[in-house]
């Protein structure tokens, strides 16, 4: 097989159970989800149904897909703020297409963020318009192409395209409409007084009724992927298909993440970020050609491996190079970052309307780490090695009520003067008064760690004492901790 042009279909917030042959077909909730023109995809595909991003936003999510690396290492952790960019010691996906001859295309519904943060390196041709897009196509000459496309249209909010010269958007405005009416009676544009589709959709996700519930937006969500697939992504295939080779085209469809429970505290709250939960990182994969037949691969896989099976296919252009692929690590690693100005300390609503952009570096602390593999899946919150480290033991006053101020704001429990009196003498002493603080830790917030066995019946209590240590080593090693693992593990074993 001849390998000229390799396309990327990045789907932001796309679950990988709405997609064809996924869990759709037994899952009664997805069985109203029509999407024939990625099942036509499909039918010449190999389908990886077990991959994971390694966040819950964008920008980090596909750092990890260009550089095929994690966070700590590509060094974008947070959503977005100003000066963050990406490592210039990691070579991206297109400058390695472009060392080896591809001309290199990114079209991104994101662009502010894209370059903020320099994740569009190495490619020559940048677009943030359907139409120059399409129409840069009429210019493109018979050559080799990596082609970068990432589309917003099933993210919030649903059912909304950002394509409006494409895409009819009619349906959305009533249907947001209809819904805010049938809440408190306003009927129509007029009465409701509100034109912009962003600001309409933030107005109907607080009412009283809505709440950014499950129940009420899943349904939504699920009509967002029949239009998309219907429209914006039929209408980008069929003029890519007009001026490309297809018989020697690869096409990868996947997503930066899913969409589902977005708060550890508010299971039914639906969005993505910053909780890790598996309907957010498990993201859908396919690897399309004409010459492909269908085939599934079920092993571990991260977005990372996404780089490097672009990197096999381009070595060794035959579908057997992929069919196997499996991680070399075997195991996948996520994080997620937040902001201290927003859900956690007000209400999950009022995260999506703080403004972005203009974040500093200091508004984010570590949110989640996750570490999984074939058979477990630890999770931690914040920073539970800073308390257990003899390298780390809090001499200091000011480090003392720094550090439980980082902590205890994250969720709203309350402290009276004698608790916080308490918590910061625990944090002055040794570490034998650090389970006390664990302790008080686990009575007042949440549960900083949760340790999953998928299959505890296989496993001694000794046996999973080993793998609970050997994960937390490496999401230490991960992040660069040097701490002594065996005895922090042990510590916070439960």
């Amino acid at each position: 097989m001849k390998i000229e042009t390799i396309v990327f279909f990045s789907i932001d917030s796309l679950r990988a159970d709405c997609i064809p042959g996924s869990s759709s077909t037994r899952n009664p909730s997805l069985r109203d989800l029509f999407t024939p023109t990625i099942h036509s995809l499909m039918q010449t595909a190999c389908h990886f149904t077990n991959t994971y991003s390694s966040a819950v936003f964008t920008p980090p999510a596909h750092a990890s897909l260009f550089t095929g690396d994690y966070q700590p290492n590509h060094r974008i952790r947070e959503f977005y703020y100003h000066g963050e960019t990406l490592s210039k010691r990691i070579t991206t996906l297109a400058e390695f297409f472009k060392s080896k001859g591809y001309s290199t295309h990114a079209y991104t519904d994101m662009l502010h963020v894209f370059q903020a943060t320099n994740l569009l390196r190495g490619f020559d041709h940048i677009s943030d318009k359907d139409s120059s897009f399409f129409h840069d196509m009429t210019k493109w000459k018979r050559s080799k192409r990596f082609i970068f496309i990432h589309l917003l249209d099933v993210h919030t909010p649903y059912l909304f395209s950002p394509s409006n010269a494409f895409v009819d958007n009619s349906d959305y405005f009533r249907r947001i409409y209809s819904e805010i009416e049938k809440s408190d009676g306003r009927t129509g544009r007029s009465a409701i007084g509100i034109d912009d589709p962003y600001r309409l959709w933030n107005s109907y996700v607080q009412l009283p009724s809505i709440r950014s519930s499950r129940s009420s937006l899943f349904p939504l969500y699920k009509a967002g992927i029949n239009k998309f697939d219907r429209g914006r992504f039929k209408i980008f295939l069929k003029n890519l298909h007009l001026h490309i080779a297809v018989e020697n085209t690869v096409t990868f469809l996947f997503s930066d993440h899913g969409e589902g429970q977005a708060s550890v505290r508010n299971p039914s709250f639906f969005r993505h970020g910053p909780h890790l939960s598996d309907d957010v990182l498990h993201i859908p994969l396919i690897i399309s050609s004409p010459s492909f037949h269908k085939y599934i691969n079920d092993k571990l896989l991260s977005i990372c491996d996404i780089h490097h099976l672009a990197k096999r296919l381009i070595n060794n252009p035959t579908q057997e190079s992929i069919n196997g692929y499996q991680n070399p690590n075997n195991f996948v690693y996520a994080e997620s970052f937040e902001c201290r100005k927003n859900a956690f300390f007000t209400t999950p609503n009022n995260a999506y309307l703080h403004e972005v952009r203009y974040r500093k570096k200091t508004d984010y602390y570590i949110y989640e780490r996750q570490i999984r593999t074939p058979t477990q899946k630890l999770t931690l919150w914040f920073k539970p090695e800073l308390f257990f480290s003899p390298h780390r033991r809090q001499r200091s006053l000011r480090a003392s009520i720094q550090t439980l101020h980082q902590i205890s704001s994250a969720y709203s429990a309350s402290f009276n003067p004698l608790q916080k009196l308490f918590l910061i003498i625990v944090a002055l002493c040794y570490a034998q008064w650090k389970k006390v603080w664990m302790k008080i830790f686990y009575q007042n917030l949440e549960p900083p760690i949760e340790f999953e066995i998928f299959n505890k019946q296989t496993h001694s209590i000794d046996e999973q004492n080993k793998i609970f240590i050997y994960l937390f080593r490496s999401i230490l090693k991960l992040n660069r901790i040097k701490h002594q693992a065996n005895d922090i593990a042990s510590m916070l074993r439960y």
